[in-house]
């Protein structure tokens, strides 16, 4: 799902991991720790990096597009590689 927040909305069990975007990683965050406004209901929660809800895993990407204000500080854009292996 592009939003994270989606996650809240899913039924649990029903998915082990979700790949997001959307929040830019706050795009203009303190040292990467905390963003000052985000596009989530959650606040902070799902800013950025890999959050587990109940048995899923969201792993949410700062991605390499911009919103308004066009700028990023402490939230670099992000290229995420994810290699996934079945279980032995």
């Amino acid at each position: 799902s592009h939003n994270p927040d989606y996650i809240e909305e899913i039924k649990p069990g029903l998915i082990d991991l979700m790949l997001s975007g959307h929040t830019h990683g706050g795009q203009i965050s303190l040292f990467g720790l905390w963003a000052p406004k985000l596009p989530s209901a959650y606040e902070q929660k799902y800013r950025t990096g890999i959050v587990k809800e109940g048995t899923a895993t969201v792993l949410i990407s700062n991605g390499v597009g911009l919103t308004t204000p066009p700028l990023r500080f402490f939230a670099r854009p992000q290229i995420i590689i994810l290699e996934l292996h079945g279980k032995k």
